[in-house]
């Protein structure tokens, strides 16, 4: 068990690594966006992961508000990535929804509209760092648990003529 934890620390630590490296060349945001319609009310969900420069930002907004001509009214729910032309820090876009960062993390949720309309925005921006040295530990942790030897344990056997020197040691 401890190994097969050991082997899944160590595939998360090489993959965070492997993402932390490349953020810093290729910045990129993954979307997902729905639409339904319940009754009268259109509700629109978004999911933005934005990868840059060594930092991550997630955030999730909800919207209710009421139907209008011009607007779908239900999308599928697919994820679409697009590459960005600049290479920026994951927490700019978290400074674009007008928050502030410090050290490279950041978390808001905010609640607002009035009736009939609503929007629910949670946003969250941290540096690769973190889920690299988190999984680092763990997986380094884990190892040193999965490569402990257990301690010899001497027995009295009858194969042997003189037990009598175990006697002494102990």
């Amino acid at each position: 068990m401890i190994r097969a934890l050991t082997a899944i620390s160590l595939l998360f630590f090489l993959t965070f690594s492997t993402l932390w490296v490349r953020s810093y060349f290729v910045s990129e945001i993954f979307q997902r966006n729905k639409t339904s319609l319940d009754g009268q009310t259109v509700h629109r969900g978004q999911w933005n992961i934005a990868s840059g420069h060594g930092g991550i930002f997630i955030n999730r907004s909800i919207s209710s508000g009421p139907q209008q001509g011009d607007q779908p009214t239900v999308s599928g729910a697919s994820w679409q990535r697009s590459r960005l032309t600049e290479n920026d820090y994951g927490g700019n876009f978290f400074e674009r929804t007008g928050q502030t960062r410090r050290m490279g993390f950041g978390y808001a949720h905010s609640t607002g509209g009035e009736a009939p309309k609503s929007l629910t925005r949670t946003s969250m921006v941290f540096p690769y760092a973190l889920p690299v040295v988190f999984c680092g530990c763990i997986s380094w942790v884990l190892t040193s648990l999965a490569i402990r030897r257990p301690e010899r344990k001497i027995v009295k056997s009858t194969e042997f003529a003189d037990n009598s020197y175990l006697e002494k040691a102990a």
